[in-house]
């Protein structure tokens, strides 16, 4: 009797090999979109905030909206003003754990939010909607714009001083 144990042929290895690396390539794509999907909610929720702020200010309301961190967390607090000078704050939360912002005063270079009792306070002009100057660190200018980021991921929303336009890239 005449034992074949000759293993795998070359061929075998190689299209095994070739399997191994399409999945490992899919799984790095997947958790890349998976890590990258937090910097874009949060960039999408801090700009759908910012427009709510201004269309509420152009109207009746004034609405300042503080944005910082806290435990792990991004909020971004809406502080409504009504015409009979009540005030109410919500506060929503933007984004989870690793997600980092950053902001920037015309002009500047990208820095850190602040905390709690330091946030990034951003608030229009009810004539024109455009925003007003915020000051941070004893200085005083406008915010152009305010960078997302998680991983290698990052958003940008660039913030129109003059008109209050925000848009995300």
């Amino acid at each position: 009797m005449k034992k074949d144990n000759r293993g795998l042929s070359l061929v075998e290895v190689v299209i095994v090999i070739t399997i191994l690396a399409v999945l490992g390539s899919l799984m790095t794509v997947g958790i890349g979109a998976a890590v990258s999907k937090s910097a874009d909610e949060c960039a999408e929720k801090i700009a759908t905030t910012l427009n709510g702020a201004r269309i509420s200010t152009m109207g009746k309301q004034a609405v300042q909206v503080k944005i910082y961190q806290k435990d792990d967390s991004i909020y971004a607090d809406e502080v409504i003003t009504d015409s009979a000078g009540n005030v109410t704050t919500k506060t929503n939360v933007v984004g989870k754990k690793g997600v980092e912002v950053q902001f920037m005063l015309r002009g500047g270079s990208y820095q850190d939010i602040g905390n709690e009792s330091n946030p990034l306070q951003l608030s229009f002009s009810r004539t024109s909607g455009g925003f007003h100057k915020t000051t941070v660190g004893g200085v005083t200018d406008y915010c152009t714009g305010i960078q997302v980021s998680k991983g290698t991921k990052t958003k940008t929303i660039d913030l129109a001083y003059l008109t209050g336009k925000v848009s995300i890239n």
